[in-house]
């Protein structure tokens, strides 16, 4: 039974992959410098977005979902909760821009990396 649903959440992991059609990364790093994203915290690929609610890391309660992306950049809903049921806000990253947001009364970036699959 373990090794049948382990199957099958790859499988519709494979599919949700297969529709991206892009291949983006989602980074959350600690500070902006210029522009720019600086020292990675943690940072999630495109297959682990099929998964759906994601926590943003440990022992924050906020996490994210990303529903769709492309080659220049990727759509991200931010929750305040684990459970992905009270948004924050929902947003379209273009890839290589910094994104400062607010998570339990941490300031916190976002940045996506995002190509075309192939």
């Amino acid at each position: 039974m373990k090794y049948l649903f382990l199957t099958i959440a790859a499988t519709l992991i494979a599919l949700i992959y297969a529709q991206t059609q892009c291949d983006c990364e989602l980074g959350i790093y600690i500070k902006e410098i210029n522009g720019k994203c600086s020292g990675e915290l943690k940072h999630y690929d495109t297959p682990a977005f099929g998964l759906g609610c994601l926590p943003i890391f440990g022992d924050l309660d906020d996490s994210f979902e990303c529903d769709a992306c492309n080659q220049k950049g990727l759509n991200v809903t931010l929750y305040r909760d684990n459970a992905c049921t009270k948004k924050l806000f929902e947003e379209y990253l273009p890839t290589g821009q910094c994104r400062e947001v607010q998570a339990d009364n941490h300031t916190l970036y976002l940045q996506t990396s995002c190509g075309e699959s192939n």
